[in-house]
């Protein structure tokens, strides 16, 4: 099979942490889909492993800088690259053959979209039952909301390169993987920029998820901070998993808890929580059958808890901010209130010259 033309206005920036695990099986995906080694920047942030190492033997640009986060990663890469369309893919993702080009012909078919991004797909790499129903989910959500969004994913996300410099890249203030990329979604909706999801574009995800990194994640790390975009100017959408009817299963959650709750002193709540329950399962109820028709009817039961579970603790994330929110708390950059395109501090483009270590491409 021949590999699909890639423009050459084109490059990939991976931001990699510690990623040994995936970061060979994310550039072979790359660079099957025939783009040019010097068109490919890895950019090392701070790995104590061996992911330098092993990116090296592909031939492609890598790059190191000390521990500062993803955001300054990303920014650093696409400073490094002459590009006209930055796409960003996460080093925990490997890419489905098609989709270089597929970015390729989007951008050049539709001048007037700046933004683009794209979905999981359903087979993620990991087996255990967290993992499959996390990815899974995320895919579907992706898969529902395809057309117009206000918002961008770095995991498989491109921009054009003047949209990107002109909203000042990812805000370097977060300085782990959070919700940097939503943040940048909003500031380019503001200035004005369109992006579009298109659900065939599509990576598989290599990431092993547990209870305690989901949890931790889902809650502290992207629930709260969204929150407080959301709250601070952000607003919501009706699209992704903050439209009005994903809203309304945290509704419904929180009153199956409170019902709950009463029974213990007034036996009659039960009914309340039964009716709680029944409002849960219609709302979820194409979700469920669409995971039973993927993984069967014991994984849909299995992950059933689970998946009520995260729209309870969506749920409290929104309220906890909304007491950040109130008490005046929010951080700065959180707040998209105070944003002003002419305030955006520009982004260098390059890293300073004691952190950087490039190899260049072979034969170079």
């Amino acid at each position: 099979m021949l590999a699909p033309k890639i423009p050459p206005s084109l490059a990939v920036i991976i931001p990699a942490f510690n990623a040994s695990k995936t970061i060979g099986f994310c550039l072979q995906s790359v660079l099957r889909s025939g783009i040019a080694k010097d068109k490919i920047v890895v950019v090392d942030d701070g790995s104590t492993d061996s992911t330098m190492a092993l990116a090296r033997e592909f031939g492609v640009k890598v790059v190191h800088q000390s521990r500062r986060g993803p955001a300054r990663a990303r920014n650093f890469g696409a400073g490094m690259v002459d590009a006209d369309i930055l796409f960003f893919l996460d080093a925990d993702c490997t890419l489905a053959f098609d989709a270089l080009d597929r970015v390729g012909r989007f951008f050049k078919e539709n001048r007037g979209i700046d933004v683009l991004i794209g979905s999981y797909d359903d087979l993620p790499a990991e087996s255990n039952v967290l993992s499959q129903y996390k990815n899974l989910m995320h895919h579907r959500v992706h898969q529902d909301s395809a057309g117009h969004t206000e918002t961008f994913w770095s995991a498989c996300g491109a921009i054009r390169r003047d949209a990107f410099y002109a909203v000042g890249g990812f805000e370097e203030r977060f300085v782990r993987a959070s919700v940097e990329d939503i943040h940048l979604g909003y500031r380019l909706r503001d200035a004005g920029f369109v992006a579009v999801l298109d659900p065939k574009i599509q990576v598989r995800h290599w990431k092993r998820w547990t209870a305690l990194n989901l949890l931790k994640t889902d809650f502290l790390h992207r629930a709260i901070p969204w929150s407080l975009m959301i709250l601070s100017g952000g607003g919501f959408q009706e699209t992704l998993n903050i439209s009005s009817k994903q809203r309304s299963k945290v509704i419904m959650s929180f009153l199956a808890v409170l019902f709950a709750l009463v029974a213990w002193l007034y036996r009659p709540a039960i009914f309340g929580v039964i009716s709680s329950l029944i409002g849960l399962l219609l709302l979820d109820w194409d979700q469920l059958i669409w995971l039973k028709q993927k993984r069967g009817v014991r994984f849909t039961a299995c992950v059933l808890p689970w998946h009520w579970l995260s729209h309870l603790y969506s749920g409290i994330g929104f309220a906890v901010a909304m007491v950040i929110y109130r008490l005046g708390k929010t951080p700065t950059h959180l707040n998209l209130s105070l944003l002003r395109l002419d305030e955006l501090v520009s982004v260098t483009g390059g890293i300073a010259p004691e952190e950087s270590q490039e190899s260049a491409p072979y034969g170079a």
